[in-house]
């Protein structure tokens, strides 16, 4: 398999399975190349050979799904993406916006033993450095309770889960707002007119547009784990 073939694959996956293990309705071919950065043309041609080869569903003019065979490919790939950032972060003390592109050129070790030794030298962890969370071996994506910081309302408090956009730009901005994984917040106001949020993060107040609070995973730090807080500041509470 190709390293083409297998950046479709993880590229669908992310498409299909962006809400965990509740499936969405796959993408359409221009969706596809938008995410890509390729021409339609180029996208259409490849998921006509992945279509021979039994890993995609794909009528004319209509949506791409996965199939199992697929989906199975596509999951390992992410897993193995995701381990390998968080080694790159944890072990070589790469930054957030580093690893990225290094993950990438490693996903496609083919070393199954590799990966596991990676996985448990790791300490089996549950999410790589972005918040994303890390597919088991059976390919079960756990995606804890979260809600965009957009959509927060004034005087909830929460903190990062993860982030939506890992691009070096965002990363940076990320930083900037005290806003890295794991940092507690608070929403103090918000003006729906010029679409500005201000919070009170561990280090001082700061502004952000709704553009970009919509790329920050918030989550309350005792509902996460499956338990309600019954808090009325808790972002899960009316």
């Amino acid at each position: 398999m190709t390293s083409t073939v297998e950046k479709y694959l993880k590229t669908l996956t992310l498409f299909e399975f962006q809400d965990g293990n509740n499936r969405t309705d796959g993408c359409t071919s221009s969706e596809l190349a938008e995410r890509l950065a390729v021409a339609p043309s180029s996208v259409n041609n490849m998921v006509k050979k992945l279509q021979a080869q039994a890993l995609v569903d794909f009528e004319a003019y209509g949506k791409i799904h996965l199939t199992e065979k697929g989906r199975l490919l596509g999951v390992e790939l992410l897993r193995k993406n995701r381990i390998w950032k968080a080694f790159l972060a944890d072990y070589l003390n790469f930054s957030w916006h580093e690893i990225n592109e290094i993950a990438e050129q490693l996903e496609h070790v083919k070393s199954h033993k590799l990966i596991a030794r990676v996985e448990e030298l790791l300490g089996f962890p549950r999410f790589d450095p972005h918040g994303e969370p890390i597919p088991d071996k059976v390919g079960t994506i756990l995606v804890p309770l979260n809600k965009p910081l957009s959509e927060l309302a004034v005087g909830k408090e929460g903190y990062v889960l993860a982030v939506k956009d890992s691009s070096f730009d965002f990363l940076s901005f990320a930083d900037r707002m005290d806003l890295k994984i794991g940092k507690s917040l608070k929403v103090l106001s918000k003006n729906s007119y010029e679409g500005l949020i201000a919070l009170q993060t561990e280090n001082g107040t700061h502004t952000l547009t709704e553009k970009s609070a919509l790329n920050f995973l918030i989550t309350c730090p005792i509902c996460v784990k499956g338990k309600n807080c019954g808090k009325t500041s808790c972002i899960f509470s009316e």
